[in-house]
């Protein structure tokens, strides 16, 4: 709302200064009505607004976590297949990191949405929104390019071997 309110005053200064003597012509009693159309809207109830965000995100949120969760039990029922429990381990270790930063990023954004709902405690929103909104992310680079190869050898290159 306040982004649209400076930018109609802005117009009206504008014409105010730019064009002093065309001021009255140019604006006009529905050119005004119009201009202030865009300020009734911003200050219009949000409740729908709010009822359709907040579906959108939960619908996109059940599509993203329904693919991670087939994607899980498809690999889990793979790695039970494996007869050999060293197969096994070295299967799991390669989707373990990743399972885990999956894990971090629901479950503190979980928590961010219902702690708030609950009770207002603002350090403990504050932390976890920081877990999912920056450190998940950092994650991901690590997780993937540490599972290659090329990217394990320079690095033991470049510490001397200690990885």
């Amino acid at each position: 709302m306040d982004n649209f309110l400076l930018a109609v005053m802005a117009y009206d200064r504008f014409v105010a200064i730019c064009h002093p003597l065309h001021y009255s012509a140019n604006m006009t009693p529905q050119l005004c009505d119009l201009l202030v159309l865009v300020v009734q809207l911003a200050c219009s109830d949000t409740f729908l607004n709010d009822v359709v965000m907040y579906f959108t995100v939960l619908l996109l949120a059940s599509i993203a976590l329904a693919g991670v969760l087939f994607s899980y039990s498809k690999i889990v029922s793979s790695i039970c297949a494996i007869s050999s429990a060293q197969g096994r381990y070295k299967a799991f270790s390669t989707c373990a990191s990743h399972l885990s930063v999956v894990s971090l990023f629901y479950c503190t954004g979980l928590g961010v949405y219902l702690s708030s709902a609950v009770t207002p405690n603002s350090h403990f929103t504050a932390t976890a929104s920081v877990m999912y909104t920056v450190v998940t992310p950092m994650l991901n680079p690590f997780i993937y390019s540490l599972r290659n190869k090329d990217i394990k050898n320079s690095l033991k290159s470049l510490f001397g071997g200690n990885l």
